[in-house]
């Protein structure tokens, strides 16, 4: 039987897809960009995607921008103060 396997390169994705139940199995380099990374879950009961597409509504995705945003932030200020 083979496993069945979501992959993503979307990094704020994976905590979510974790917490909803979804196991990560690794990451490895992606074949057509090898500067970028693609996380490897276990999707025996194909679920990883429809909890991707309820990503961008959450809780859990407002937190991430929010938080990006005031890195940001920071990062202006550092640099006005130089």
């Amino acid at each position: 039987m083979t496993k069945k396997l979501y992959k993503t390169t979307n990094l704020a994705l994976c905590p979510f897809l974790v917490m909803n139940g979804i196991d990560y199995i690794g990451c490895e380099l992606d074949e057509d960009d090898p500067n970028k990374i693609v996380f490897i879950f276990r999707d025996d009961q194909n679920r990883a995607k429809d909890i991707a597409i309820l990503f961008p509504r959450s809780n859990e995705h407002q937190y991430h921008s929010l938080w990006a945003y005031f890195r940001n932030c920071l990062s202006i200020a550092k640099r006005g103060n130089r």
